[in-house]
């Protein structure tokens, strides 16, 4: 079985690294939800850099079927986890009003 790191696992599904980085958080932040549930496990393969995630084939085609089923924008499910600047953190963007 060949097992892929995260960069290789982020060209073939089309996501960035951090797209991934921020499912797997969305993962240990809500272990019960069902979207959650549905991403493949990883495993760990020692490096001379230390250790580092990686995926089977198999696991490629759960990952292409999550993107299928995530609602994408910062409106989205997962939308606290993305967009620049949020470092994770919901934020409500308001308009900007001229009282002058």
């Amino acid at each position: 079985m060949n097992k892929m790191k995260i960069e290789e696992v982020a060209v073939l599904i089309g996501v960035s690294t951090q797209t991934l980085n921020r499912w797997y958080k969305f993962k240990r932040d809500h272990p019960e939800s069902e979207l959650a549930k549905s991403l493949p496990e990883y495993s760990f393969e020692t490096t001379s850099h230390g250790n580092a995630r990686v995926w089977d084939t198999e696991s490629i085609w759960s990952l292409i079927n999550f993107k299928s089923k995530i609602q994408v924008g910062r409106n989205g499910r997962m939308g606290k986890y993305g967009g620049r600047g949020t470092n994770g953190e919901k934020k409500i963007r308001s308009r900007k009003t001229n009282d002058t």
